[in-house]
C-alpha cells in the first residue's frame, strides 16, 4: 500500500516532557502454550479508532486513552494471543505493560521518526524488553519503509542497534526484525538492502494483500496469497519470514486496477477463514496477522481512501461485525456443550481415536490449533479435530462440540 507509510507518519505520536503534544495529522491460551498454530490468525494494532485518541479537529482526551487503549486489548484478549503494533508507545503510554496484563504476546513496532519524540519510542521499546520479555516475542523496526527507498537498510539496522544498545544485556531474550511490503522482497531493486536486513536480523515480516491483486479470486481466496508467499520464501529463509499483514476490507470502494475485487464484509470472512485454514509448509506454528483489529474513524488521514477505513475485525466502537469474525479463543479449562447429530463439516487438522464423543475434549486440547471437533463411530469410534466451527450439517450419530466457553 504506497500511501500507507507516509500517512501512518502523519499519526505518529508526539509525547513532550510534562505535557501532550499536538498529533499532527491469562490463562486463556497459557494452557494452550500462548503459540500460535495451524487455524490461529493474529491481529495487527493501533489505537486510532478511540475518539480519545487526538486527530484531526478532535482533541481527543489523552487523560483517558490509556483506559481505552486497556479495553481494546482486554477484547482482543479474548480472540488472540499475538498483536503486532505499529509504535511501543502512544503519547507516553507503553504498550507492553498493557499486553502483559491481558496476558497476549507482542510483535512490537516501533515506529521510525526524525521527530522529538524518537528518543521517547526508542526507550519504550527497550523498557519492553528489560522488563517484559515474557510477552514481547519480537521487536520490529520499520514499517514498508524501504519503499521508492524513504528510507534504506542501514536506517533500520541503525535503529535495531540503538535499541539493543538501550536494552543493554536483555536484548538477546528478543527477536529483532524490520515489516516491508511484498515488492521490496521480490523486486531486485530491493536486492541488496533485503540482504542486508535479512543478514543481520532474525525475523522478515511480508505484508500481502490479495485484495490490491487483479489475480485475486473468491473461489480460491488463499490460493494467491500462497502463491506470493512461496515467490518470498523461496527467497529468502522461511525460519525468518513471517506474514505481518494482510486482510480485505469490509466496505468502501474496488481498487481502480482491481475492479471486480469489491469490499464486503462477506468476502472478507471467507478471506479470514481460508487465512486461517492456510498452513504453509515450514510455517505452521507462526502467527499470521490481520489487518487490522479495529476500523479506522473517519478523521482518520487514511480514510481519505474509502477502503482504508474498514479493514478491521471490530468497528470503531468495538462492535463485532459479525459472529466468528474473529473467532473468539478456545480455553484448556472449557468443554463446551454436546451438539448430537450436528456435524462441523470441514475445517479438519487432524484425527484420534477416542471411544466416546467426551474423550475427543483432552484430544482437541493437546492438538495445537484445534478449537472443535467432530465424533464418530467410525473404526470404533473417532475424533475429527479442528480448528473452527463454520459450517454444520445434520447428521445422525455423530457428535461435535467446541472447545470455547
Amino acid at each position: 500500500m504506497a500511501l500507507r507509510h507516509f500517512l501512518l507518519a502523519l499519526l505518529a505520536v508526539v509525547y513532550t516532557t510534562g505535557s501532550m503534544a499536538e498529533l499532527n495529522v491469562t490463562e486463556l491460551l497459557e494452557a494452550r502454550r500462548l503459540a500460535p498454530s495451524p487455524g490461529y490468525v493474529a491481529v495487527c494494532y493501533t489505537p486510532f479508532h478511540n475518539w480519545e485518541y487526538p486527530m484531526g479537529n478532535n482533541p481527543g482526551n489523552v487523560g483517558r486513552l490509556r483506559a481505552a487503549i486497556e479495553a481494546d486489548f482486554e477484547l482482543l484478549s479474548q480472540h488472540v494471543t499475538h498483536v503486532r503494533t505499529f509504535h511501543a508507545m502512544h503519547y507516553g503510554i507503553e504498550i507492553a505493560p498493557i499486553a502483559a496484563k491481558y496476558g497476549l504476546k507482542l510483535y512490537l513496532g516501533v515506529f521510525m521518526t526524525k521527530e522529538s519524540w524518537r528518543n521517547v519510542e526508542l526507550n519504550a521499546a527497550a523498557n519492553a524488553i528489560k522488563y517484559h520479555s515474557d510477552t514481547v516475542e519480537a521487536v520490529l523496526i520499520g514499517n514498508e519503509n524501504l519503499f521508492n527507498f524513504y528510507e534504506r537498510s542501514w536506517d533500520i539496522l541503525n535503529t535495531v542497534n540503538e535499541v539493543k544498545a538501550l536494552a543493554g544485556g536483555d536484548a538477546w531474550r528478543v527477536k529483532f526484525g524490520t515489516v516491508q511490503r511484498l515488492d521490496a522482497f521480490l523486486d531486485a531493486k530491493y536486492d541488496w538492502d533485503m540482504g542486508q536486513l535479512n543478514s543481520k536480523l532474525d525475523i522478515l515480516g511480508v505484508n500481502i494483500y490479495p485484495f490490491f491483486d487483479a489475480g485475486f479470486r473468491r473461489d480460491q481466496p488463499a490460493a494467491l496469497l500462497d502463491r506470493l508467499w512461496n515467490l518470498v520464501v523461496n527467497k529468502y529463509p522461511r525460519e525468518k519470514v513471517r506474514l505481518t499483514e494482510t486482510g480485505y476490507p469490509t466496505g468502501g470502494s474496488a481498487p481502480s486496477w482491481a475492479p471486480n475485487n469489491v469490499p464486503s464484509l462477506d468476502v472478507s470472512y471467507e478471506y479470514y477463514n481460508a487465512v486461517a485454514a492456510w498452513t504453509p509448509s515450514g510455517s505452521e506454528t507462526l502467527p499470521k496477522f490481520w489487518f487490522q483489529a479495529f476500523d479506522r474513524r473517519p478523521e482518520d488521514p487514511m480514510s481519505q481512501v474509502d477502503h482504508e477505513r474498514f479493514f478491521g475485525f471490530f468497528k470503531t466502537d468495538r462492535q463485532p461485525k459479525r459472529d466468528n469474525f474473529p473467532r473468539r479463543k478456545a480455553s484448556g479449562d472449557c468443554g463446551g456443550g454436546l451438539e448430537r447429530g450436528v456435524d462441523y463439516w470441514g475445517n479438519d487438522i487432524g484425527s484420534a481415536p477416542a471411544a466416546s464423543a467426551e474423550a475427543c475434549f483432552a484430544h482437541c486440547r493437546s492438538r495445537a490449533g484445534c478449537q472443535a471437533f467432530t465424533w464418530s463411530d467410525y473404526e470404533g469410534g473417532m475424533c475429527w479435530l479442528k480448528w473452527g466451527k463454520t459450517e454444520v450439517k445434520p447428521k445422525a450419530g455423530v457428535v461435535s462440540a467446541l472447545l470455547e466457553c
